[in-house]
């Protein structure tokens, strides 16, 4: 099988697996514990924060272990409203459920949640920003890989603009897409709060990260015994903390030249469909050279799913969050048709660009099928 689905996630690599292991066997004490044990324990997981913290630009203190993207957003998000009891909250349309639902309960308890429309481009998108962005805004939460496509948003623009309007404003950002994968400062972004997921670079499932600039104040969600400095309490799961790391290390090592096989199999696969009718969406962005949007009408999305599995390629329609149902955001940035129609392709470690050139074939076989079946039954 060629596995093209790593925006959903990805297979553990070998460098996250014997950190794994290795701290499983050696450091498994509790970190809180001061014996030896638990201080081996405290070392590892100091060494894993404060590496995740420089591949994001962060002090180590910045950065805050947690289960995954999922509740680091909903720590953010939720954490930030906790200390307001009114106020303006921006979010872009284009955003993942695990920040698009914190938000709705927020609008839910009376905040005032404005969602931004793309609108076309970036420039429309600022523009909408800067219109809704006033002295009341509280929050604001722009993600910067749009895990459907690959679109990368100006973020770095929009927190400029809210953070102008509202010096008291604090920007959140959806990070899972784009950590180790793109260039990533948290400083150069301008942003205070920034989600990342160690399962979408090939680390184990059930640990990600929230980057907390310092002097950004949140109410903890989960009380206790006051780990991760008093904001997510709870024993810290060291192994996956290490493995994440190692994961992360990895990538770092191997950047150059995974992004320059992304960039081929883009190449090759734009080239192999040329005037088939079969096109890659949004091409005329910037995007992560690592998630790729295709387009195949008048195919289904979920038969043509099924059709590139029998062919022994795996895809997906969208968000594995949001699995059975159409993304709206889809149609907020493509026409209805390739909406209708459209495949997500997104790219790890182990994928090469000549797989592209097996995709094309398996698509264009597809799209001749599908065709005439469609003779067929209009002769009917």
């Amino acid at each position: 099988m060629i596995y093209l689905d790593n925006a959903a996630t990805t297979p553990l690599c070998e460098a996250a697996l014997e950190a794994y292991i290795r701290v499983n066997r050696e450091c498994w004490g509790n970190p809180s514990s001061l014996h030896s044990y638990g201080l081996r324990a405290k070392a590892e997981l100091d060494k894993a924060r404060k590496t995740l913290a420089r591949l994001i630009g962060a002090n180590e203190n910045e950065f805050y272990f947690t289960s995954g993207g999922s509740e680091s957003d909903s720590m953010a998000l939720l954490g930030t409203a906790g200390r307001f009891k009114k106020g303006r909250i921006l979010v872009s349309e284009l955003e993942h459920p695990a920040v698009a639902q914190p938000l709705k309960q927020l609008a839910e308890a009376g905040f005032e949640v404005l969602t931004l429309p793309w609108g076309g481009s970036p420039e429309a998108f600022l523009d909408g920003v800067r219109a809704a962005a006033n002295s009341d805004t509280i929050l604001a939460s722009f993600m910067l890989v749009h895990n459907e496509t690959g679109l990368l948003l100006p973020v770095e623009e929009a927190a400029r603009i809210v953070k102008k309007a509202s010096a008291r404003a604090v920007v959140h950002c959806d990070a899972a897409q784009a950590f180790c994968k793109i260039e990533l400062n948290v400083n150069k972004l301008g942003v205070d709060l920034l989600s990342v997921s160690s399962h979408k670079i090939h680390g184990p499932v059930g640990i990600g990260g929230l980057f907390v600039k310092n002097g950004v104040r949140l109410k903890a969600m989960i009380l206790g015994g006051g780990q991760e400095n008093g904001l997510r309490s709870g024993t810290e799961a060291v192994a996956l903390a290490s493995g994440f790391a190692a994961a992360a290390e990895d990538w770092k090592a191997h950047k150059e030249e995974r992004t320059a096989e992304a960039q081929n199999f883009a190449r090759l696969l734009s080239e192999n469909l040329s005037g088939t009718g079969i096109h890659l969406n949004l091409s005329q962005y910037y995007r992560s050279p690592f998630i790729l949007s295709i387009s195949v009408p008048p195919i289904p999305s979920e038969v043509l799913l099924r059709i590139l599995e029998g062919e022994g390629i795996l895809v997906s329609a969208g968000s594995a969050c949001s699995k059975n149902k159409k993304e709206k955001t889809l149609t907020s940035l493509l026409p209805k048709a390739d909406a209708e129609s459209v495949i997500r392709v997104s790219l790890g470690r182990e994928n090469r660009a000549e797989e592209a050139v097996v995709l094309a074939e398996a698509l264009k076989k597809a799209s001749s099928g599908f065709g005439r079946y469609f003779a067929n039954v209009n002769k009917k």
